[in-house]
């Protein structure tokens, strides 16, 4: 069994304040090594000053292949604390199971949980399905889907009154990559979640990276990532949302 350990340097890849997407194609595993595989990640954080600031994010993925069939299971959980009082706190769950029934062609269910009590108590759940193909031109490789999957959110606004929707949205997406060189590779993906009956609110997502092999096992990656949501669950959580991540990997 191989396994990866990843040490995130500024920002874990679990979701983030505001988020609405969570890019979940940068987060699989080696789809074609059978029998089980898993990365577990940690990263901590500390400032000291006129505010003592501590974090930790941990998250543990594990993944099983057999013949034509993978399953993935991701979990994470983020810890923070200013002068010793808890300041924030995200939990994030993640299962999909994905059949290959022709070559490049695959079917996918899935399902996920997250929830950011100091975040105004932001609580989202989704389950869904979709279908997703190989894409290759040129130098480019990687695979672009279409699906279906039904969206609950909720979250408090500024009079402390809880907002929840719900929605049915397509899951349109495309995730790509390029080699740079033999060792470093352009990583992009993109996402857009309309609404079935109102395609003018949608949820979308571009992230673009380097990834880079320095030594042996160990990689780096670094990407940035722009999300844009028309109409929020909360005007509290905003329509705009920058991310970036620089990771270290050690594979063993």
């Amino acid at each position: 069994m191989k396994r990866y350990f990843v040490i995130l340097m500024a920002s874990l890849l679990v979701p983030t304040t505001s988020s609405a997407i969570v890019n979940i194609e940068t987060q699989r595993m080696d789809e074609d090594k059978p029998g089980w595989s898993s990365n577990f990640s940690l990263t901590l954080d500390g400032k000291q000053g006129n505010t003592d600031k501590s974090a930790l994010a941990v998250a543990l993925g594990t993944q099983w292949v057999q013949d034509k069939n993978r399953t993935l299971l991701i979990g994470a959980l983020n810890y923070g604390t200013s002068d010793g009082v808890k300041d924030d706190e995200e939990y994030f769950a993640h299962l999909r199971h994905t059949h290959q029934f022709a070559p490049g062609l695959d079917w996918e269910i899935f399902t996920q949980k997250e929830y950011q009590p100091f975040t105004f108590n932001r609580k989202r759940t989704l389950y869904g399905g979709g279908m997703r193909i190989e894409t290759n031109f040129s130098q480019f490789h990687g695979h672009s889907g279409l699906g279906i999957m039904h969206v609950d959110e909720s979250a408090i606004e500024l009079d402390r009154s809880n907002h929840r929707t719900q929605a049915n949205r397509l899951n349109l997406f495309s995730a790509l990559k390029y080699p740079l060189s033999k060792t470093t590779q352009w990583m992009g993906v993109l996402y857009f979640q309309p609404q079935m009956n109102r395609f003018s609110d949608y949820q979308a997502s571009l992230s673009t990276g380097i990834n880079a092999e320095v030594i042996g096992p160990l990689q780096i990656t670094f990407d940035i990532s722009y999300q844009y949501d028309v109409e929020p669950t909360a005007s509290t959580l905003g329509h705009e949302n920058l991310n970036y991540n620089f990771s270290m990997t050690i594979d063993f």
